[in-house]
């Protein structure tokens, strides 16, 4: 089981990606799921929202949180999309 907490904040590991989606606690089944990710941490933010988590994936450690668009924090959902692809759109 992860470790939770209620902290008034967790210390964030610095240098991994971080991730803001909409819908973390789906995001994070997903992960574990699809990708046998394993979920170290998981902050309970406002409104049954994650504030925070972090889960690894082997070597490699992944932390996410959910969207909190009243702080300006959004995911790619709110921008049509992802930033992101699996081909190069240079031809």
């Amino acid at each position: 089981m992860p470790r939770e907490s209620t902290e008034a904040g967790p210390t964030i590991r610095e240098g991994f990606p971080y991730l803001h989606v909409r819908g973390a606690a789906a995001a994070i089944d997903f992960y574990k799921s699809v990708f046998g990710a394993e979920e170290l941490v998981r902050v309970p933010g406002t409104s049954g929202r994650i504030g925070h988590a972090e889960l690894r994936f082997g070597p490699m450690m992944l932390l996410l949180a959910d969207e909190y668009p009243e702080l300006g924090v959004r995911g790619p959902l709110a921008y049509g999309g992802t930033g992101t692809s699996t081909r190069s759109n240079h031809h």
